[in-house]
């Protein structure tokens, strides 16, 4: 690592506008060779065109949209894609084990629901239409999970893997986790899930190792 080497780092608002960015790219222009930030969207998206243009490497620290990156040498994304982390929880799982009995349960919510295409199309993809895969969609607001059969979880033949791709609400993860481990009856099964839940309070370090 170099020492005595002198940066220049500036702060900028943009306060949420459009307008108040296109002055601040305007202001700057080519003096800048990195770029982080910013954290909105439809700023992100302008502040990636011009970095695009320009030359300059910019990085996103919170922004997971995977559309901005299309074409765009210069844009750095530390938060993977929703369907980034799908494809890797396939991977995963294809690492580890051969024939799978693979079930996604989520929410009836579309933001939830839509993963159900990334992982299915991959699974099918890697393991060439082999295994199969059940999906089971939980309406949370007519106390599904009571309602819900886990049977086809539950595989006497099979490696049993649950893909829970739910990640803004704590209780159904934890009420739905400890629902699959008092049905499970001492049947092996692994549970993916997503980075969210690492900051869950309502999930016991019991109920996430057994």
């Amino acid at each position: 690592m170099k020492k005595g080497i002198s940066i220049d780092i500036r702060v900028f608002d943009d306060k949420a506008s459009e307008t108040e960015l296109n002055k601040i790219l305007l202001y700057e222009d080519v003096k800048m060779h990195l770029i982080i930030g910013p954290a909105g969207k439809s700023n992100l998206k302008i502040a990636a065109n011009f970095a695009k243009t320009k030359g300059i490497p910019l990085v996103s620290p919170y922004n997971p949209a995977d559309d901005i990156t299309t074409n765009n040498p210069n844009y750095i994304q530390i938060n993977p894609s929703l369907k980034s982390h799908c494809i890797a929880i396939v991977e995963d799982i294809y690492s580890h084990y051969k024939t799978p009995n693979i079930t996604i349960i989520s929410r009836n919510k579309p933001t939830e629901t839509a993963t159900y295409n990334y992982f299915i199309n991959h699974i099918n993809s890697i393991y060439s239409n082999i295994v199969p895969i059940h999906k089971l969609t939980i309406d949370e607001e007519t106390n599904g999970i009571s309602k819900t059969d886990l049977d086809v979880c539950f595989s006497e033949n099979r490696q049993n893997v649950i893909i829970i791709p739910s990640w803004s609400n704590e209780p159904f993860v934890a009420a739905l986790l400890q629902r699959i481990e008092a049905n499970r009856k001492g049947t092996p099964i692994n549970v993916y899930g997503m980075p969210q839940w690492s900051s869950f309070d309502l999930l016991s370090h019991d109920l996430l190792t057994n």
